[in-house]
């Protein structure tokens, strides 16, 4: 999970995909939070696991922009996280997570 915004810009957790993406109609909650409205944006969906939240957020500095394959335009980088949910690489990932120190 990436936060972005002024006096944020860092990662700050890290969760599992329980089961197959589906439409939004599909998936069912505990507490039926899908409305509609939500539905019409967000067409496709899944239940989450695993929740880690970071001891200490992982700051998205310079030298971590440079390494992520996924942001091609390292000057406007900040435009690659404009789309709410993204898949990253194996390679993107080991290299955001070995920033946590683990």
């Amino acid at each position: 999970i990436y936060l972005a915004g002024k006096g944020r810009r860092y990662f700050y957790a890290v969760f599992g995909i329980q089961e197959q993406i589906k439409p939004m109609n599909a998936v069912t909650t505990q507490c039926e939070i899908w409305e509609e409205n939500f539905n019409r944006v967000f067409k496709l969906g899944s239940s989450i696991d695993n929740i880690e939240i970071f001891n200490h957020p992982i700051i998205l500095d310079e030298t971590l922009r440079n390494k992520l394959s996924f942001i091609s335009d390292k000057k406007n980088w900040g435009l690659h996280f404009r789309i709410g949910i993204r898949s990253l690489s194996d390679h993107d990932y080991e290299m955001i997570m070995a920033s946590t120190g683990k």
